[in-house]
């Protein structure tokens, strides 16, 4: 069972050959991939899908998420109102999305 970040409401996997195939990304992505949304989490309202790419997170957007836990943990310190900048990748795009966890 992949990690949880059940406050945001999505499974994230470090991408692995599997998963590179499963959701049809290049080799060059090196990071976590979205594996499962929740209906109605945040993250699913927040437009995330399984298969996108989490590229960085956080207030600057400098941070790597290394894995679920660091997320869940940049999430945990995260400002509740404020919630979570991610950057994203879907495809060949790349966006930016604020995710508030689920209370």
């Amino acid at each position: 069972m992949p990690p949880s970040t059940t406050r945001l409401g999505l499974k994230v996997q470090l991408l692995d050959r599997e998963l590179r195939t499963q959701f049809k990304l290049g080799i060059d992505q090196d990071r976590l991939v979205i594996t499962n949304v929740e209906r109605g989490s945040s993250a699913d309202l927040a437009g995330l899908e399984p298969g996108d790419v989490i590229l960085a997170a956080g207030k600057a957007l400098g941070k790597d998420a290394e894995n679920a836990e660091h997320l869940s943990e940049m999430l945990f310190k995260a400002i509740p109102e404020k919630g979570l900048l991610l950057r994203v990748k879907r495809g060949d795009n790349a966006r930016f999305v604020v995710i508030k966890p689920d209370r």
